[in-house]
């Protein structure tokens, strides 16, 4: 369904220069506003609100970034400023609108609930972690095995 979904509108080709009409705003993000691809979106509000059942509240702080965006956050990162690992632009799924980074007020870990209930219940959803970034979660569909 997502790579239909994908391949359709033509979003892996313009990773970062989305139109905003493009994209969903979602609920639960820290600084007031964030979107992502439509099935994403629909997906984090459905995870949302099962986490939200159980008493977590899960709160996206990074979302869909424009290739300027990626670009500022890339070269904070080379040079040292941001120490979470940042993809080229064009390379991330934040630019795919496929990408959430989760905080409780920081970005959180394996020692905090968020976590702990991500883990457990995220891939239900299609969202699945990266190996080396806690807070960051990316989705990939319902129908497609955790890849990375």
């Amino acid at each position: 369904e997502l790579a239909s979904y994908m391949e359709i509108h033509n979003i892996a080709e313009r990773n970062g220069r989305l139109d905003a009409s493009e994209l969903t705003e979602i609920s639960g993000t820290w600084t007031g506003s964030g979107s992502l691809l439509p099935p994403a979106a629909r997906s984090w509000e459905e995870m949302r609100a099962a986490a939200a059942t159980d008493g977590i509240d899960l709160q996206a702080i990074d979302t869909y970034r424009s290739w300027e965006s990626q670009e500022r956050a890339y070269q904070a990162h080379l040079r040292g400023d941001k120490v979470a690992n940042v993809l080229p632009p064009g390379t991330s799924e934040h630019g795919n609108g496929l990408a959430v980074d989760v905080t409780n007020g920081h970005i959180i870990g394996v020692g905090d609930p968020e976590y702990a209930w991500l883990r457990n219940n995220a891939a239900r959803y299609g969202w699945h972690p990266i190996s080396n970034e806690s807070w960051h979660w990316e989705f990939r569909g319902t129908n497609v095995p955790n890849s990375r």
